[in-house]
């Protein structure tokens, strides 16, 4: 789908449209999960994609809350500063795997656009830590958290989010959305710095572990760090994959330097968890 640009409407007299379809579009959305078989899945997460998209392509769509899909199984974020939302949802097949999909609405001054994501499950990206990724290459996730923040000037988002994967292991992923180029939606930003005076940064951070392993990946607002789960083996003789690592216990963090990168540190302590995700 191309990007849409329309102008930015104050008018809420179509709210009785969108809230009909809305109803509609609930119990279809938690067929994801719930079909019996891969095929009815897909077919329930492509008529969302579908008729979701013509709804946020009308002018008045950025005002409507979505609260009914929120409730079922879309993830709906608006950034604290009112100029970008994100919609996204993953299919879960039998095999294990997961396939994403999703929208970002975003206002250019007094114009909204909107672009579909296209999940790359089929034409994985060699390295997504290094990868700047379009619309069209979506690395995909189920986004739970969007934070704005300023890097060089400019607006950037923060962004995490759940990926499923598939089988053996699940990832938590932080990612950072760009729309300062004029060449639409872009993902991952040079800002992640492995420690201190790293001058390769990374483009966005993964955390990869066994499919049953529950990674924490959460932001603080309180200090404006990222925490994010130490893994280690399962047990002193297993791989060293993701598939054989579980969460220690222990924490790191990720805060920013002067230079408004992220960098990471080692081993948190004397923290307090607040209401982070």
């Amino acid at each position: 789908m191309a990007t849409i640009s329309c102008l930015y409407a104050q008018d809420t007299s179509g709210f009785y449209h969108f809230n009909r379809e809305e109803q509609l579009l609930g119990p279809v959305s938690r067929q994801f999960v719930a079909a019996k078989t891969d095929a009815q899945r897909r077919s329930a997460a492509l008529e969302v994609y579908q008729r979701l998209g013509e709804l946020l392509a009308l002018p008045n769509s950025w005002d409507y809350p979505f609260d009914t899909l929120k409730q079922a199984a879309v993830s709906v974020l608006q950034a604290a500063d009112n100029k970008c939302r994100l919609f996204t949802w993953n299919l879960i097949l039998k095999d294990g795997r997961h396939l994403y999909f999703g929208y970002v609405q975003y206002r250019v001054k007094k114009e909204w656009k909107l672009e579909a994501l296209l999940d790359t499950a089929r034409n994985k990206i060699p390295d997504i830590t290094y990868a700047e990724t379009d619309a069209s290459r979506w690395p995909g996730a189920l986004y739970y958290n969007i934070q704005p923040f300023k890097f060089k000037k400019n607006t950037y988002y923060l962004l995490l989010g759940y990926d499923g994967a598939d089988a053996r292991t699940n990832r938590k992923i932080m990612d950072v959305l760009n729309l300062n180029r004029g060449e639409g939606v872009l993902f991952g930003v040079p800002v992640f710095r492995r420690k201190e005076g790293d001058y390769e940064p990374c483009l966005r951070w993964v955390v990869e572990a066994a499919d049953q392993a529950v990674i924490s990946l959460r932001y603080e607002p309180s200090r404006d760090i990222v925490v994010l789960s130490e893994l280690t083996k399962a047990y002193e003789d297993a791989p060293d994959e993701p598939s054989f690592k579980v969460p220690s216990g222990d924490y790191h963090y990720f805060a920013r330097d002067s230079k408004g990168y992220w960098v990471f540190h080692p081993l948190l302590t004397d923290f307090n968890f607040g209401k982070g995700r």
